[in-house]
């Protein structure tokens, strides 16, 4: 099981940290060695929560674990259990248009690298 805690540590000081809340990733068992399965639980931490503990559940399904890492895998928990309380973000295409930026960049450097070694 992955569990993120999240805290606040006000002014920076960890003395005194609190819980905000709390994400459980687990997997059901169900997937392959390439592709996993995940329940999903978060939890609202006591301090600011009206009603604390269990506030969503959802699943992550084919999950490509052997290709991504935890980050992409806690991405895909936050945008399948609150994604759609966010409908003024797209964060998939902001995502794909700073992969394609950063893409072009890469390729616009290779072309520079290669431009230079066939005049030499």
């Amino acid at each position: 099981m992955i569990v993120v805690k999240i805290e606040m540590w006000p002014k920076g000081i960890e003395a005194k940290k609190y819980g905000l809340g709390e994400m459980r990733i687990a997997n059901d068992g169900a997937g392959t060695h390439a592709r996993g399965d995940y329940d999903v639980v978060l939890m609202k931490g006591e301090r600011l929560a009206k009603r604390p503990g269990l506030w969503r559940r959802t699943r992550v399904v084919n999950f490509p674990r052997s290709r991504l890492g935890v980050y992409d895998l806690i991405f895909r928990a936050l945008a399948a259990s609150v994604g759609a309380r966010n409908p003024d973000v797209n964060l998939f295409q902001e995502i794909d248009a700073d992969m394609e930026t950063h893409a072009v960049r890469l390729l616009e450097e290779e072309h520079e690298d290669h431009g230079e070694e066939e005049r030499t």
